[in-house]
């Protein structure tokens, strides 16, 4: 069996107790955001992670979204 190298992929960000972070959000700048499935639990489990962690130093803001045809919750970085 052979494995190719690959080069110059970073590596997973991890969070302060040295775990893999599931979703970016200690990388976001304000104005930056990202998009995620259409799917109730998953943006509840998300805006919970996100406004637990950081609700006196950052401020997120979640939206139904409709892109390339389909539906998509977003998550901003506004503070």
């Amino acid at each position: 069996m052979t494995y190719t190298i690959d080069k110059k992929v970073p590596p997973p960000h991890l969070n302060e107790n040295g775990r893999t972070e599931k979703y970016p959000l200690s990388q976001m700048a304000v104005g930056d955001s990202f998009r995620f499935e259409w799917d109730a639990a998953l943006r509840s489990t998300i805006r919970s992670s996100a406004f637990q962690k950081w609700k006196h130093t950052r401020r997120f803001v979640t939206k139904a979204v409709e892109e390339d045809g389909k539906r998509w919750f977003r998550i901003w970085r506004v503070k």
